[in-house]
């Protein structure tokens, strides 16, 4: 199979990004249900008549991961999945280590300096922060501000720690746009046309269910620059965020929606540097809660939904699939279903969509090749992803053995 020549290669990208090895699966699962959707193929394998490479689709699929956090095993799990162009190593971020950087214009310079007593006091902040969102595990949360690093501009600086999973004649040139995706994510219909927003459109996103004036940052349409990375980096030194995490600080820096006209967003817009956002429809990033008005707006919304979200700390790997498939399901073709439905009005539907998602890349455990070295463990808790070593049978070479080797060189050599 020949691969696409760098002029071939597509502008934009899916990125996701993994800092734990806890969301191995999750990413796993995000980027085949990417394709899936999109109809392309894996290791060049076709799936259907359709199907068709990910940069002939016109993206590439981008894993950001951060190897001080990673093991060694999760990062053999990207790379051998098939399901990623390229692994981008990158250094974590969280307030900590912005607030204790020296501003500077240099992108790759992430440099600590000395902390005073008002960065101390703004670190807390941010701890106290996330102790009010209930999620203290998002301390690195900013890491994912390395999307905005991604684009031609830095090409340079990223290209020492990206790796093609195509093979080393591949070159990093970054891309144009990007759609970002958290790893918790699952997609259910192709989004590809998010790259053809207008030329107008720097940065979009869907509403937030816990406050809709803000967006939620877990799926996010942005033009990388590094002009806009040190922006957002001055801006988080200076203004920290009201969650302690990312979401706060984006929409802080990117300000009201575009089109806002009461008052509190012409404020708001007239200290935001990043220039308003343009609003994506909930369908883009639709999380499941308990709001009244769910489960019947699920009811007649729910066939047109791309992106499903699953948001808190409990997420689907951490739980077992349920008895049944999820139907109508988008990821998996008819013939596919067991006689046991789960349907949109009972609250395992979501969760059963994920699972399947997982069941089509990892059928069942043991089903693995022989070759393989990952294995999927199906267990009460949910799924789990371990390396799997391969078996050989042990060679030894007695002492005598070399010894007659080199007696036999020695008889050979030329006189």
């Amino acid at each position: 199979m020949s691969f696409p020549s760098q002029s071939s290669r597509s502008n934009n990208a899916f990125v996701t990004l993994l800092t734990s090895d806890h969301y191995l699966p999750g990413a796993l699962v995000l980027a085949e249900s990417l394709r899936i959707s999109h109809g392309i193929s894996k290791k060049g394998k076709q799936r259907a008549a359709t199907s068709t490479s990910s940069a002939a689709a016109g993206f590439q699929v981008v894993a950001l991961i951060t190897p001080d956090t990673l093991s060694v095993q999760s990062i053999k799990a990207l790379r051998r999945s098939g399901l990623f162009d390229w692994i981008v190593g990158v250094e974590p971020i969280g307030f900590r280590q912005i607030l204790a950087t020296s501003n500077t214009a240099d992108a790759a310079s992430l440099m600590p300096a000395t902390l005073d007593s008002d960065l101390n006091t703004k670190i807390e902040e941010m701890e106290r922060n996330l102790g009010l969102l209930g999620r203290p595990d998002l301390t690195n949360t900013l890491t994912k501000l390395h999307a905005w690093r991604l684009g031609r501009d830095s090409a340079h600086l990223v290209t020492y720690s990206a790796s093609s999973v195509r093979g080393p004649t591949q070159i990093w040139t970054g891309f144009d746009k990007i759609v970002f995706l958290d790893a918790d994510a699952l997609v259910l219909r192709r989004i590809d046309h998010l790259f053809q927003l207008g030329s107008n459109v720097h940065f979009a996103a869907a509403p937030d269910t816990g406050w809709p004036d803000a967006f939620n940052s877990g799926v996010m349409m942005l033009r990388p620059s590094t002009k806009t990375f040190e922006a957002i980096r001055s801006f988080a030194r200076t203004t920290g965020s009201w969650d302690g995490a990312d979401q706060g600080l984006l929409n802080d820096f990117f300000g009201p929606e575009d089109g806002m006209d009461d008052d509190t967003s012409n404020a708001g817009a007239a200290s935001a540097p990043g220039g308003g956002w343009k609003r994506l429809s909930f369908r883009y990033n639709v999380t499941s809660h308990g709001g009244y008005t769910f489960a019947p707006a699920y009811q007649r919304y729910g066939q047109s939904i791309n992106i499903v979200h699953f948001i808190g700390q409990n997420k689907p790997w951490n739980r077992p699939g349920p008895s049944g498939t999820a139907q109508p399901n988008p990821l998996v073709a008819p013939r596919d279903l067991d006689s046991h439905p789960i349907t949109p009005d009972q609250p395992d539907y979501l969760l059963a969509l994920w699972h399947s998602a997982f069941a089509s890349l990892y059928p069942s455990s043991g089903s693995a090749s022989p070759d393989s070295e990952i294995e999927i463990l199906h267990t009460e808790r949910g799924v789990e992803v371990v390396e799997r070593r391969k078996f050989t049978v042990p060679t030894f070479h007695a002492v005598w053995d070399a010894e007659e080797r080199e007696e036999d060189s020695a008889f050979s050599a030329p006189t």
